[in-house]
């Protein structure tokens, strides 16, 4: 545009007599119109290819983030996700002199499942028991997949031991639940290990390992 207006104003144009001006031609504020409706339409446009360009980056940088932090498998969160949510937690509970609880949760029968079904079944087990303990949490609570059959949930704003147990015993419910699978119904157990904020650690790595330590003499 302000090329145009510079162009339009040191330019002198000047009509040679000779040549005889055909009827109809446009006349020069027609022309001007013209030029500068055509200009908006492009500035417009390219605005519109930024906002479009702006908005991919936004979505992509979003599905990547996304793809980072949870189970490609199950969709849940995975370690990362969860090592970020648990110190965040931890720090949260600590400012306000909270409780929370750490479970560490180990599948049993799944290897018979891998064995007899193929790897396709365990998959579509451990995706119906990730769905069981996101569908089982309740405000406060958070949930990933830390790897293999290996699940770790936590709990924010504990009353007490009891809320702590009821809340081991809930997410055990939850990975009861049978899975539909090709016409079979494939189910699994639990062990849960639970490490309790601040008497069994005060930070996220003692928390999971007195999770995971708890969860070792559940089993035995």
């Amino acid at each position: 545009a302000g090329m145009f207006l510079i162009g339009v104003n040191v330019a002198e144009f000047v009509p040679d007599p000779s040549v005889e001006i055909p009827l109809g031609m446009m006349e020069d504020h027609g022309i001007a119109l013209l030029v500068v409706t055509l200009t908006a339409i492009v500035l417009i446009l390219g605005a519109a290819f930024v906002v479009i360009d702006r908005s991919a980056v936004s979505e992509a940088r979003a599905r990547y983030r996304h793809m980072a932090l949870h189970d490609p498998l199950t969709g849940i969160a995975n370690r990362a996700c969860l090592n970020d949510a648990l110190a965040e937690a931890v720090s949260a509970s600590a400012a306000l002199h909270a409780r929370l609880a750490v479970a560490a949760i180990d599948l049993n029968r799944f290897k018979p499942v891998n064995d007899v079904h193929g790897h396709a079944a365990g998959d579509a087990l451990l995706r119906g028991v990730a769905a069981s303990l996101a569908s089982a949490l309740r405000p406060g609570e958070f949930v990933a997949r830390t790897g293999g059959d290996e699940f770790l949930a936590f709990k924010t704003g504990l009353a007490d031991r009891a809320e702590a147990e009821a809340f081991a015993a809930r997410l055990a419910a939850a990975v009861r639940r049978p899975v539909d699978w090709e016409g079979l119904s494939l189910s699994v157990g639990c062990g849960v290990g639970v490490a309790l904020f601040p008497q069994d650690g005060d930070t996220p790595a003692a928390l999971q390992t007195r999770a995971d330590l708890a969860l070792y003499r559940a089993k035995g």
